[in-house]
């Protein structure tokens, strides 16, 4: 998709606790072609380019919607531990060390997840482990003929 032009004011700028910077734009009114391209881009990773002039060339556009955006590059789990390191030093719940409070914290995730699962009894984990083995002969089988 090429980029979406339009004209906007700076109403805000402010940092925030994790470094970035949190920007706010006020559109004149907008068509609401426009205005739909823009709520598309809600959430998503965006090329920004500002310009205090009135116009932006067709090669500066050019130049623009050629530029390729780098993906974030920290995992969800790094997001996650991150995010639950700025909960521990925010308050502790008594751990001294982060890696215990990690740990702690992992593990309801992980009951909390687990509660979610279907409760199994013998003879449905052998039916489920019968399938398994099925499926990897099949899968076998389809890879041998290719």
């Amino acid at each position: 998709m090429n980029g979406i032009l339009f004209a906007a004011t700076v109403e805000g700028i402010r940092s925030r606790k994790d470094k970035t910077v949190a920007l706010t734009l006020g559109t004149q009114e907008l068509t609401p072609e426009k205005a739909g391209l823009i709520f598309n881009t809600n959430s998503q990773l965006v090329s920004c380019y500002l310009s205090v002039k009135e116009t932006v060339t067709a090669e500066e556009q050019e130049i623009i919607d050629s530029i390729e955006v780098e993906t974030p590059s920290k995992t969800p789990s790094q997001r996650l531990r991150n995010v639950m390191y700025l909960i521990w030093k925010h308050s502790p719940e008594g751990y001294k060390d982060f890696n215990m409070f990690y740990l702690h914290h992992m593990e309801k995730v992980l009951e909390h997840f687990k509660s979610k699962l279907p409760k199994l009894n013998c003879s449905s984990l052998s039916k489920l482990f019968a399938l398994r083995t099925k499926f990897s002969a099949l899968r076998s089988e389809i890879c041998a003929l290719r």
